[in-house]
């Protein structure tokens, strides 16, 4: 056997993977605990087709393709429950997996836009494009949605879909408090960063439709680990007229030399600095002096997570420049920012 499954239930002999007319089909052997397409137990042989879940006994893979090699190779596994001889299949996790998988490449997926306001006056002057997925077999939760685009090896996919739904209503936010073209922050995930090729392949295309809407591209601090790299990235979007911010700083290890060295248009705060600091002097204090810096960097501050009277007012005095939180709006469908 090719590939021997460290399973009691697959039999020694189970099913097979073979290819017919440039595509490939799976067969079953035979076995004791049968094989599954897609939650169907295999009676005949069966053409397979990218995003199928295969199932040989209480082992779940997922079929893809890579489309430089034209190989359907790659696999996510998982163990599912085995129960008096058959394979009782985790029908959940079947549903998940596919629910997500036609998700992402379908209506599915939604962008909310949360209001970002400049603290000397109030004016909106941008929004932040958040992506939501409303689909009753999946998370509601972005974090959970992406614990699970991770499980089955497709972060990028999801982050992808985010994207292109968000470039795609863009140019249709409404204008900001004095009649400007608000800026729209787009957010990445750090895996899309060290190798950025797609994420700016997309801005470019984007760029040629639209060469004035402002945008600004979110990176979180935990990918910029190479300076080096951060600057290639951030002349390419300095080429193509895009802003870029630091995002969710403090959140983890707070990266100063990269700061100091990558030097950002703008960084945002982690919520954590907002929660109620206006009684927390030192917390206040350190927020005082880090923005202090940031400012005299030439960076500009943002704070997210602005939920009070108190915590603006608070925010203001530290001397952050733009705040975002549900103080200032709550993230909300294209439709219901035009009313």
């Amino acid at each position: 056997c090719q590939l021997r499954l460290r399973s009691a239930s697959v039999s020694s002999r189970h099913a097979e993977l073979f290819v017919r007319d440039a595509g490939l089909w799976v067969r079953d052997l035979g076995s004791t605990n049968g094989t599954f397409l897609n939650g169907d137990r295999l009676e005949s042989e069966r053409a397979l087709a990218e995003g199928d879940i295969l199932h040989f006994a209480d082992q779940e893979f997922r079929v893809s393709a890579l489309p430089d090699l034209g190989d359907l190779t790659g696999t996510f596994t998982s163990t599912v429950q085995i129960s008096q001889g058959t394979a009782q299949l985790g029908l959940r996790s079947i549903r998940e997996v596919r629910s997500f998988l036609d998700s992402i490449r379908s209506e599915f997926v939604h962008i909310v836009f949360q209001p970002i306001v400049d603290l000397r006056d109030g004016r909106i002057v941008a929004y932040e494009a958040l992506g939501r997925v409303h689909n009753p077999d999946l998370p509601v939760s972005p974090a959970q949605l992406f614990e699970l685009a991770d499980r089955l090896g497709m972060t990028l996919e999801l982050s992808r879909a985010f994207r292109h739904r968000t470039l795609q209503e863009a140019t249709s936010l409404p204008a900001g408090d004095a009649g400007e073209r608000p800026r729209l922050f787009l957010n990445s995930h750090p895996l899309e960063i060290p190798s950025s090729g797609e994420l700016l392949a997309d801005l470019r295309a984007f760029r040629e439709r639209h060469p004035d809407e402002p945008l600004v591209l979110e990176i979180h601090e935990a990918a910029v680990t190479d300076p080096e790299k951060f600057t290639a990235l951030r002349s390419e979007l300095e080429e193509l007229g895009i802003g870029h911010a630091f995002d969710d700083f403090g959140a983890g290890e707070a990266r100063l030399r990269e700061l100091s060295e990558a030097a950002p248009e703008l960084v945002k705060f982690d919520a954590h600095f907002a929660r109620g600091v206006h009684e927390a002097p030192r917390r206040l204090e350190v927020a005082r002096a880090l923005v202090q810096m940031m400012h005299a960097l030439d960076i500009d501050t943002l704070i997210e997570g602005v939920e009070t009277e108190e915590e603006v007012e608070a925010c203001r005095a530290v001397g952050f420049r733009y705040a975002q939180g549900y103080y200032f709006g709550r993230p909300q469908a294209l439709a219901d920012l035009e009313r």
